[in-house]
């Protein structure tokens, strides 16, 4: 057998090197717990501020997108006022279906001054008593005192055709559409009208 101290000694030395070592290492996993406890915990509060933000990401972005459609429908129903301005611009400074009918009698009288007349057997309308008659017969009080007279009808029903088709070819030229011959189907819509049987028993 041989004599063993020196390795004991060596040996618990580094037992106790060991142990301290130990104890610090225990200490600094103590430590580190701590610090791993307050980083989960910040990292909660992280993942707590992240869910947050996409909350309010989300909303921000449905407002935005709510937002710009209500743009997009503000600007379609702006555009349409707009158009819809022009075309009534434009149509305040056409002449009216009265304006055709006056035109259209002056024109019918100069053509009989100049030319041969038949004598008592051909009608002739007087202009201005035919647009009071046509005054007269556009009022309320006239349709309350006399009725809707077959006159009466007929003007309305050709002065609303006169309108839209005011208002068709107005949008057409808007639109880039100039019709040709517009004026001539004006002027012949406002010949139907004073042809119509009716109303040629009507008029005085």
């Amino acid at each position: 057998m041989s004599n063993r101290k020196k390795e004991i000694t060596k040996i618990t030395k580094k037992i106790m090197e060991l142990s301290n070592d130990g104890e610090l290492l225990s200490q600094e996993r103590i430590q580190l717990k701590h610090r791993i406890k307050g980083k989960t915990a910040e990292l909660k509060n992280l993942e707590d501020n992240e869910k947050t933000l996409n909350g309010k990401l989300l909303t921000n972005r449905r407002s935005a997108d709510n937002l710009s459609h209500r743009l997009n429908m503000l600007m379609d129903e702006q555009e349409a006022f707009e158009y819809q301005q022009k075309v009534e611009e434009l149509r305040r400074k056409q002449p009216s279906f009265k304006d055709c009918l006056k035109e259209e009698l002056l024109s019918q009288r100069k053509m009989l001054d100049k030319g041969v007349k038949l004598v008592d057997i051909e009608k002739y309308f007087d202009p201005e008593k035919v647009m009071t008659q046509i005054e007269n017969i556009s009022q309320n009080e006239y349709a309350i005192k006399y009725g809707l007279t077959d006159l009466a009808i007929l003007f309305n029903v050709y002065e609303r055709k006169y309108d839209e088709s005011m208002t068709e070819v107005i949008k057409e030229s808007l639109n880039g559409n100039k019709r040709v011959g517009a004026i001539k189907m004006f002027v012949n819509h406002t010949r139907d009208f004073l042809n119509h049987p009716k109303v040629q028993q009507g008029l005085k």
